[in-house]
């Protein structure tokens, strides 16, 4: 998924990230609500809750 903007509860606001769940494996089991975010060559790995804000990216495509 891809967002315009988040804001995070420390205040902390990234512009066009890619989200993406954490592949089975790379984090402990307690730490499964992790989630990816890409942006250029940086990831970093938040926890889900830590989103306050989020503007999806929507792409519309005709059927």
């Amino acid at each position: 998924m891809k967002a315009k903007i988040i804001v995070l509860v420390s205040g902390d606001v990234y512009e066009d990230v890619e989200i993406n769940e954490v592949r089975k494996g790379v984090l402990p089991k307690e730490m499964d609500s992790m989630i990816e975010l890409s942006f250029g060559k940086t990831r970093i790995y938040i926890n889900a809750a830590m989103i306050v804000s989020l503007e999806p990216d929507v792409q519309l495509k005709s059927l």
